[in-house]
């Protein structure tokens, strides 16, 4: 009697060596990501890779290539195997249903996490060769990303694995591989390093009067983490003065920890005097961050309102920005609180501007003058260039420098032109086939294929008819070449579909290739140029029949099937096990006549036996207890 087996124990031991040479990386003692880079490992056909993910010492996931068949081979993840106590029943890889459970090959950046698609069955195939025809998402790609999720520490936690996959001859390379630390947290496909969190103000400005006694304001940080910062006062900014108009106690720096609280709260004590003095500001600054990224606003604005009275006439812009295109003209407008004899002085801080004077604007009109038989606003005017260079967004920060006659600067006291730059520079897109394969059952009467566009563009791609199994009339309907196009703003996905015929002959499973060619207008081919197999899954099949009927003999004894062939020719045969969700739990080619075949150390439960040879399909139901 010949026991099946899902892997090799000689395999096993040979390629423990490569395991125990992985190389971890983490970046610090709070990281979340746990990346490791090994040596580049290639699986060819007869052999198994176990990978611990976590150091652990116990194997999370198998690799393993292996001629299924003689004309099919295989390479397939393993995410659990009883047999060698590998993985965990929850250990499963991002994929998709086909004929098989396949793995979907991931780009850099896409996310890994709940939801993303995992497909419950303990074996993704990744590549494979059946016949000539190529099936699963990896065949012939380098560097693509399976998604998966293992349950390490009792939680389940989500990773990457990078591969390459050959299909003739059959074999995937494991390159390095990471996970996130923290359990059910996302991780995007490639990431190496934990996320750096964000550090800012929580409000840009505020108002206080002179007589409220202290003033506060948060510091905030995105996320937990160990990080700090130094928070200064900008004397050039500020126009209260410290000692007299207020006190601030510099907390160099502001520090947070990892776990601890993201809200650090300063408080700035307000001095009540007796000056006449109008409203004064104290501007605080976020600078020199370490373990954070510093982010608007990261400058705080206090404004004091002087309580004393009588307070001069305040002259301020009317709006603290404008929004302007290139060729435009804006009126810019001030305001005095109430009629004033008053000149007003404004300029260009250069230093907070963008924009150069006179190359990207020029302002006239000033300074402004107010008198108290006149009107409360003025007016300057700023022309904007409008040139030929792609610049982005621009800015102009006008200041109020000074004040003469009765008034004083009030608030706000600049303004921000923001410039949009009408030169653009043309995109030109990439155009691909949304994915490598796409299958459809012969009755479903038609399938669709997408092509994708890296960014909307005015273009046009034609898909061509490029070979496959099937027949172009007999099987399907396509005229060849199709051409597809696409409009700037418009979709960056379209659809064509393949009308499929649904005949009654048993033909097995056919393919359609498609390319892509002549791209014109603002896009492109990838290169190499995308291809696309289309798989119609037939359906018609002799009838299926007992297995008793054909001299077969399927049956339990405590928890071990049995199986015993003593009539099935050889004819590339194979049988296969599955439980009551579908999933296969051993699968043999059958090699010769009188072969006696068993499966042992399955739970109780009842399972379904499969036998199928010369296109029919033989099934029992066996109950094991």
């Amino acid at each position: 009697m010949r026991k099946t087996s899902l892997s090799a124990h000689e395999k096993l031991a040979a390629y423990s060596a490569f395991a125990a040479a992985f190389i971890a990386v983490t970046n610090d003692a709070d990281a979340s990501i746990v990346y490791t880079d090994n040596p580049d490992i290639t699986v060819h056909i007869g052999e198994y890779l176990p990978i611990d993910i976590d150091g652990d010492t116990h194997v999370d996931f198998m690799l393993f290539c292996t001629d299924i068949t003689p004309n099919w081979s295989a390479g397939v993840l393993i995410g659990y195997y009883t047999g060698f106590s590998y993985g965990d029943p929850s250990n499963f890889a991002i994929g998709y249903m086909g004929i098989l459970p396949y793995g979907s090959a991931l780009n850099e950046g896409d996310l890994i996490g709940p939801g993303a698609g995992f497909i419950p069955y303990y074996t993704a195939f990744l590549a494979s060769i059946y016949s000539g025809a190529t099936y699963g998402a990896f065949a012939g790609l380098s560097d693509k990303y399976l998604g998966f999720q293992f349950v390490t520490g009792g939680a389940l936690h989500y990773g990457w694995m990078r591969l390459d996959a050959t299909v003739d001859p059959v074999t995937l390379t494991l390159k390095d591989f990471a996970y996130d630390d923290e359990a059910g947290v996302a991780i995007p496909a490639g990431a190496m390093e934990s996320p750096v969190p964000d550090m800012h103000f929580e409000a840009a400005t505020d108002i206080i009067g002179e007589d409220a006694g202290t003033a506060h304001t948060n510091v905030v940080l995105s996320f937990s983490a160990d990080a700090d910062a130094i928070v200064t006062i900008n004397t050039a900014l500020s126009t209260a003065t410290a000692g007299s108009d207020f006190t601030f106690s510099d907390p160099t720096p502001v520090a947070f920890t990892a776990g601890g609280a993201t809200v650090y709260t300063l408080d700035i004590a307000i001095i009540d005097d007796v000056d006449i003095e109008g409203p004064e500001t104290v501007v605080l600054e976020l600078t020199s961050p370490t373990g954070a990224n510093i982010i608007a606003p990261s400058t705080f604005t206090l404004t004091i309102d002087d309580n004393e009275a009588p307070l001069p006439p305040n002259i301020s812009f009317d709006a603290i920005t404008y929004s302007a295109l290139e060729g435009d003209v804006l009126s810019i407008d001030l305001s005095a609180s109430e009629a004033t004899d008053c000149t007003v002085d404004i300029a260009v801080n250069a230093g907070l501007s963008t924009a150069t004077e006179v190359s990207d604007f020029t302002y006239s009109g000033t300074p402004l003058t107010f008198s108290a038989g006149g009107d409360l606003t003025q007016s300057f005017t700023v022309d904007i260039t409008d040139d030929l260079e792609v610049e982005g967004l621009e800015n102009i920060v006008f200041e109020i420098t000074g004040v003469s006659g009765t008034c004083i600067i009030g608030i706000p006291d600049a303004t921000t032109i923001e410039i949009e730059d009408n030169d653009v520079a043309p995109t030109i897109a990439e155009v691909t086939f949304a994915n490598a394969s796409i299958t459809a059952n012969e009755n479903a009467g038609s399938l669709s294929g997408n092509v994708n566009l890296s960014n909307s563009a005015d273009c046009s791609v034609d898909v061509v008819l490029s070979g496959g199994t099937a027949t172009e009339g007999s099987d399907f309907t396509f005229d060849s070449p199709l051409t597809m196009t696409f409009t700037e703003g418009g979709v960056t996905t379209a659809s064509f579909s393949v009308p499929v015929n649904n005949d009654a002959v048993v033909e097995g499973d056919e393919t359609i290739l498609f390319t892509l060619e002549n791209a014109s207008g603002n896009c492109e081919l990838t290169t190499p140029p995308g291809s696309l197999q289309a798989i119609i899954i037939d359906d018609d099949f002799e009838a299926v029949q007992s297995p008793d009927a054909a001299g077969i003999i399927v049956y339990a004894f405590g928890n071990t099937v049995h199986i015993q062939l003593p009539a099935i020719p050889d004819d590339h045969a194979h049988m296969e096990i599955f439980d009551l969700r579908g999933r296969s739990l051993c699968m043999h080619a059958i090699s010769e006549q009188q072969d006696t075949y068993a499966v042992q150390d399955l739970p109780e439960g009842n399972y379904l036996v499969r036998l199928h040879y010369q296109g029919m399909y033989f099934t029992k139901m066996i109950y094991i207890q």
